[in-house]
């Protein structure tokens, strides 16, 4: 009976990208309680141990028998995961303890139009001014939200350093994601797998300064569940889930649900930890859903 619903849910692409809705955005509250109970940058590390724990013993296997494919693309897997696992998870971590959940979810909005950007420069894809609308349009949008519709910090600079780490987090995203178009021919978990554990290994240094430095605060028992969470939900599952709806209804669907993923960690802030949702979130994000829309148009016209 078990095997039957799990089959079931396992070949349900709506179910599990929904489930992967709520995990990325709850991603967001871990992030602001996880304030106090563990330190940033040990709790992107610890992540990447959880993960690694599950999978290589699952997958040592096939990793063997990829060893040489594995090798042969050593710098991909450095840089790829370095920036986007590793580099991703120390400024996502690190802008829960400067900002608001709110902020990150709706910061975090930038990411499709940014994917479409990055591909235009690096891939050549072509654009146009359609795209080019939507990047003024997004950007005014994640603006709005950094500024908290203040003029003023515009002309003075003065940025909450927490939101422009979720920006520069939110470009590691984008970009990983036009990476994957060139990414090694390997199954995708063996992949993933792989990408985890340069995570954790390039995860060491930054762990060793935030200790000598004196930063660190080491899980408290809150601070344990919260690494067990991340580890298993947002970063194991997520991942499963999202390549499994890739293989049921296509790369360019699936990658519409992570429009949803700002809203859920919105409502999730606003709903878990009591933060406000001012004028200029809303504004901001109907800013942001119209460059994706505009981008979204523009990409189905050049497909």
């Amino acid at each position: 009976m078990v095997s039957k619903i799990v089959a079931k849910a396992w070949n349900n692409p709506w179910l599990l990208l929904s489930l992967c809705v709520v995990f990325w955005g709850s991603n967001v509250v871990a992030s602001r309680v996880a304030t106090g109970e563990v330190s940033p940058i040990l709790l992107g590390t610890l992540r990447w141990l959880a993960a690694c724990v599950i999978l290589f013993p699952l997958l040592w296997g096939p990793i063997k028998a990829e060893k040489k494919l594995i090798g042969q693309h050593w710098l991909y897997f450095l840089l790829a995961s370095g920036a986007a696992y590793t580099l991703y998870s120390v400024l996502f971590f690190g802008a829960g303890n400067l900002t608001t959940g709110v902020n990150m979810a709706m910061l975090c909005s930038v990411v499709p139009v940014l994917t479409i950007v990055f591909a235009w420069i690096f891939l050549r894809m072509k654009a146009g001014a359609g795209i080019m609308i939507a990047l003024v349009v997004t950007v005014c949008g994640a603006l709005v939200v950094a500024t908290r519709g203040d003029t003023t910090v515009l002309r003075t600079f003065a940025f909450n350093a927490g939101d422009i780490m979720m920006l520069a987090a939110s470009a590691m995203h984008a970009g990983y994601t036009v990476s994957l178009r060139i990414r090694p021919p390997l199954p995708p978990l063996v992949f993933f797998t792989v990408m985890c554990g340069v995570a954790l290994v390039t995860s060491i240094p930054f762990a060793y300064w935030e200790i000598a430095a004196g930063r660190v605060i080491y899980p408290s028992w809150k601070g344990w569940l919260l690494v067990l969470y991340v580890g298993i939900f947002p970063t194991l599952l997520a991942q499963l889930f999202y390549m499994r709806g890739v293989e049921l209804i296509g790369p360019q669907r699936t990658g519409l649900f992570y429009n949803f993923v700002p809203v859920m960690g919105a409502l999730m802030s606003v709903a878990l930890l009591g933060e406000p949702f001012a004028w200029y979130h809303a504004v901001g994000f109907l800013l942001v859903l119209s460059g994706i829309i505009l981008a979204e148009r523009w990409r189905a016209q050049h497909t």
